[in-house]
C-alpha cells in the first residue's frame, strides 16, 4: 500500500470522480462503463506529458486503489487508527470496530472464490457505521 502522501495525491487527482462518493456507493462506482473504473486517473500529468492509456484490469485495480485511498483518508479524519506493515493487510480500527481492506474492498465484486458480494459489503459498512461517510477529499 502507499504512504499517506501518495494516497492524498491519488485522491486529489480523482477528486471530481469522488464527489458525493460514500462507502455505500462503492459497488456502483466499480461497476459499468460510466463508473469510476472508466474515468480513473493515476495522477495529474505534468505539463506536456501525455496521459497513458490503461487496459481494463489496470483501470479496475487503479479504481480500487483510489477508493481504498479515499476510504483510508476519510476514516483517519474520523479518528480511526491505521495498522499497516509491509506485506501485511491494511487494517483500520476504532472503538472496537475493524475493517480489513484486503478482505473486503479488494475482494468486492471480483468474481473470485473468496469474493465479497455487494450485499455483504453493505451489511459490513452499516455495522461499522460508515455507510454514508464522505469519501471526497477535503477542500
Amino acid at each position: 500500500m502507499k504512504s499517506c502522501t501518495q494516497w492524498e495525491e491519488l485522491v486529489r487527482a480523482n477528486a471530481s470522480l469522488l464527489a458525493g462518493a460514500t462507502p455505500a456507493r462503492i459497488p456502483a462506482l466499480l461497476a459499468g462503463e460510466a463508473g469510476l473504473v472508466a474515468r480513473v486517473r493515476s495522477g495529474e500529468p505534468e505539463e506536456g506529458e501525455e496521459v497513458e492509456e490503461l487496459d481494463g484490469d489496470t483501470r479496475s485495480g487503479l479504481a480500487r486503489n483510489v477508493l481504498a485511498s479515499a476510504l483510508i483518508l476519510a476514516l483517519l479524519r474520523e479518528g480511526w487508527s491505521l495498522h499497516c506493515m509491509p506485506g501485511d493487510p491494511v487494517v483500520l480500527e476504532r472503538e472496537g470496530k475493524r475493517i480489513d481492506l484486503s478482505r473486503s474492498l479488494f475482494r468486492l465484486g471480483r468474481g473470485a472464490e473468496e469474493e465479497m458480494r455487494p450485499e455483504e459489503w453493505a451489511a459490513m459498512i452499516r455495522e461499522l457505521g460508515i455507510a454514508e461517510l464522505d469519501l471526497s477529499p477535503p477542500a
